[in-house]
């Protein structure tokens, strides 16, 4: 079974050529054909347009409406496999209007919760947490605090799930592999990284405008897949490489031998 996440860099006003890299990221998609796919940042309907048609063989999909312009928080799943049960779950708290962070508000972040069955019973949590935009990770900076809280949220949902039923985390993360509050996610979900080292995930900046964007997230692993309770051989490599500027981040691909 193979499992894809990729943060497609969709956001509405900043992304350049977006609905164009959104049908080279579905053609790669369809070339790679992983059983789950896992998408951030696709906001606009349109886009989501896109991917509907151009992966039409993933006949079991999950977008969730929340937010003040209904974008699901630009989360979307794809899957192959039959899903059971699916839910969306907004963070508690994702900062201020008058911030940075204004733009997650708007789109309301949260993460997804998905029930599979087969060809085992496992669970994936799908999310894009708040990016921190100051690069402070600490658990008592202003958005290291709201990171921390967005965790917590997740965690006590991971930690309901049955030990005996695998459990994975996907998506953009939006901290680096050193932080502290990565590994008290670890160490509160009984997790580890399936992707471990620290090869960047963000491999500098081709679209955003450097005064903003590229001193925080240029050359930084943000983008996991996590796993509990994953007693099975797996294997994973970055897909979609920089050099073709489909987005700012590098897909993973997670194959696990079960």
């Amino acid at each position: 079974m193979t499992i894809l996440t990729l943060n497609c860099f969709g956001t509405p006003l900043v992304a350049p050529r977006a609905s164009e890299r959104m049908r080279s990221i579905a053609r790669h998609i369809q070339s790679l054909n992983p059983d789950i796919v896992c998408l951030q940042e696709v906001f606009l309907p349109w886009h989501k347009r896109i991917f509907l048609s151009a992966l039409s063989p993933w006949r079991h999909r999950y977008m969730p409406r929340n937010g003040i312009l209904g974008t699901g928080a630009g989360l979307c799943v794809f899957s192959k496999l039959p899903i059971k049960d699916a839910s969306f779950h907004e963070f508690s708290e994702v900062g201020k209007w008058a911030s940075r962070t204004a733009a997650d508000k708007i789109v309301e972040k949260g993460w997804m919760e998905l029930s599979f069955e087969k060809p085992r019973p496992f669970r994936i949590f799908h999310t894009h947490l708040t990016c921190n935009y100051a690069g402070n990770y600490h658990p008592i900076h202003r958005i290291g605090r709201i990171q921390r809280v967005q965790l917590h949220n997740m965690s006590t949902s991971v930690r309901k799930v049955p030990r005996s039923i695998p459990a994975f985390v996907v998506g953009d993360l939006n901290i680096p592999p050193e932080s502290s509050l990565l590994r008290s996610f670890l160490k509160a979900t009984k997790s580890v990284d399936l992707t471990p080292g620290t090869a960047p995930s963000v491999q500098g900046n081709h679209f955003r405008f450097p005064m903003f964007f590229s001193p925080i997230i240029a050359n930084s692993k943000i983008d996991y897949m996590l796993g509990r309770n994953v007693a099975v051989p797996t294997s994973w490599q970055y897909v979609f490489s920089h050099g073709e500027k489909l987005s700012d981040h590098l897909g993973i691909l997670l194959e696990i031998g079960w």
